[in-house]
Order: C-alpha cells, then structure tokens, then sequence
C-alpha cells in the first residue's frame, strides 16, 4: 500500500470521528449541592436556567447595598506620621519586618457574600458572613425598592433571608428554632414581661421526601409557645422554613404580606400587570 493510500485512509478515519456534548439540560450542576450546616444567608429565586446570571447580578446589588450600610473602616493612620524622630531612624531593615509581622497577625477577612450551589432549579444561596445581617439586610432592600418601584433586578424575582441552617431533621430544626426563636417570641420586654404577637409558618419543602410538613410546622408552633397566637391573614411576624435535601433553613421576618411575601416583582406591581 502506498503512502498516499495511507494517508487517505487515515484522513477518513479523521473526518468520521464524532464528537459528543452533553445536553445543558442532563448535565449535573458543577459543585453539586453545597449549603452547609449553620450558616447564614439569602435564598435567591429566579428563572428556570437563568441561576447563573441571577447570582451575578444578585452580588452586585448586594455588595452596593453592602458598602452603604456596612462601610469598610477607613484605612488607619500611618504609623510613621505618628513616631518620633528616633523611630523616624529606625532601621529600613527592621521596619519591614515589623510591617510583615503586623501583616501576618491580621486576621484574614472573609467575604461579605459568597455563592453556595443548590443543585435545584430556580433557587441560589448566597451565604452572608459578618458583619452582613441577612434578615435587617433584606428588609432594607426591599424597603427601597418599595419606595422607589425601581426593580433593579432582571432576572432575581425573590429573596428570602435565612438567619441559620442545620440538617434537615425535625429533633435539629427544633434546636435551631429555640434559638433563632428567642429575641422574637421568649424575651421579655421593659416591664418584664412577653408581649404577645400573632405569627404564621410558611413551610416549603424541596427535594426532600422524608420530612413531614405538617408534623414540622406543628413542631415549630410548639417552640413559639402558648403567649401567642396564630394569624395567617394579618401575622405581626412571619416564620419562614425551607427545606432543601439535606439542609433545613429557618428565619423570622416582618412585613412579607406587606412585602408581597419577599417577591420583588409583586412589590413593583409587575405581577398584577401580567394578570390584566
């Protein structure tokens, strides 16, 4: 055979080898499912196959409202502007290192926001870190869009603030509940005593076939207690629990009927136009 004929046969082979791609659809999320047990955050809705974009554009709203309410501390003073003449003189030598110990005793900032995978369609997780107050940080930014029906958002319709994670077993959010229940429904006030309030639990459950929402809800009014009373048209406060595989997630928040139940586009209106 000769080296021409070769060369042919093995152009063909070439052109008839195939290429295989694995549909958007089928593919596994990357990362898989990563919310963590106690930990703090905001549950992001949005879009069926626009959670991507959705977290972008989320984190920038986030960080701007975040550098308003949260400001990073202004940079100290230089220490040199406040030394003498004889530190003035000091050693260029010495000084560096002093600079390199006092950078290596700092503690390491975390990120206010960080992006946990969900592995669930239409839902993100950003998680909050100190100083970032998921519950107060979320009321305010719907307050503004409140105010000014500036949507601000393309393709997030609602945020839901998560004030603490354990797993998802009725014994665990139970525990978790009486903690994150405590400065609502258990702490006295100046004359000593509770003031009765008027709550509702909205429970939702998702990938997750071994709880039971009922059982849970009726778990959870237990741990809110006799002082109060249940109102599911007109709540003063709102228990919000969300169950997803492995992690269950609590919060206690005020105005989500005002609120249109934390979804943005309903507070702007859009919903209702959609309906007409």
């Amino acid at each position: 055979m000769s080296k021409r004929s070769a060369g042919f046969k093995s152009d063909e082979k070439k052109k008839k080898a195939k290429t295989y791609h694995i549909s958007k659809e089928k593919s596994p999320r990357k990362g898989g499912f990563c919310i963590e047990t106690n930990v703090a955050g905001v549950m992001v809705m949005c879009a069926r196959k626009k959670e991507d974009r959705a977290v972008r554009e989320i984190l920038d709203i986030f960080n701007e409202y975040a550098d308003k309410l949260y400001p990073v501390e202004g940079a100290a003073k230089d220490d040199q502007e406040e030394e003498d003449d004889e530190e003035e003189e000091e050693d260029i030598e010495a000084m560096i290192a002093k600079e390199v110990k006092a950078m290596s005793n700092k503690p390491k900032s975390k990120k206010r926001f960080v992006n946990l995978q969900t592995d669930t369609d239409c839902v993100a997780f950003i998680r909050t870190n100190a100083p970032v107050e998921p519950v107060s940080f979320v009321h305010h930014i719907l307050t503004d869009i409140k105010t000014t029906q500036n949507k601000r958002t393309r393709f997030v319709s609602r945020l839901l603030p998560i004030t603490k994670t354990c797993n998802s077993n009725i014994p665990e959010i139970v525990r978790m509940a009486e903690e994150v229940f405590k400065p609502y429904f258990h702490t006295p006030g100046e004359d000593g005593k509770i003031e009765p309030k008027k709550f509702a639990i909205v429970c939702r459950i998702r990938n997750c076939e071994k709880m039971d929402r009922q059982e849970l809800t009726k778990s959870l009014a237990g741990v809110v207690g006799q002082d109060h009373t249940v109102d599911l048209g007109n709540p003063d406060l709102v228990i919000i629990v969300e169950i997803i595989q492995t992690i269950g997630m609590i919060s206690v928040v005020k105005d989500y009927y005002d609120f249109k139940k934390y979804n943005i586009e309903s507070i702007c209106g859009l919903n209702e136009k959609k309906d007409e």
